[in-house]
């Protein structure tokens, strides 16, 4: 009977090892560290991340907008594209400074095809450049 249960002891061991809520949440640091390197995993945090934030603060502006009366649904697609564009643009700037390639000609090329995918398409395809972004490696020179 002690070798079943050492056995179960460290099937248990073993399923909460698995079960632990905190190991998966890794891919979800520094989401404000734009200097942070990160693997694909936290890219994709980063993405869901962001992608999460813009959804939220666009529904709390058209909450807003329909209890002050204001909305309509010419004004609200007009929004949503300047805050989506804005934010992504931004956030791919944020990075590219945090990393020294504001100089580099290809990934301001990037940003600024990240705020048109952001305008044509409402984020889902603008975020994932900032999120490529983050996995780039920091330009050492010029620090």
């Amino acid at each position: 009977m002690t070798g079943w249960r050492s056995g179960n002891a460290a099937v248990c061991k073993t399923a909460m090892r698995g079960f632990d809520s905190r190991s998966g949440l890794k891919m979800f640091k520094n989401l404000t560290n734009f200097d942070h390197q990160r693997n694909k995993k936290e890219a994709v945090g980063f993405y869901i991340s962001y992608l999460v934030f813009i959804v939220l603060l666009g529904a709390t502006i058209q909450a807003v907008l329909i209890q002050l009366s204001l909305f309509s649904l010419e004004a609200w697609v007009k929004i949503g594209s300047i805050l989506s564009t804005s934010i992504c643009i931004f956030l791919s700037y944020k990075i590219l400074k945090a990393r020294n390639l504001t100089k580099n000609v290809n990934y301001l090329s990037l940003s600024l095809l990240s705020g048109l995918l952001a305008l044509s398409s409402w984020t889902i395809f603008g975020l994932m450049i900032p999120a490529y972004l983050t996995t780039v490696k920091k330009n050492k020179s010029n620090s």
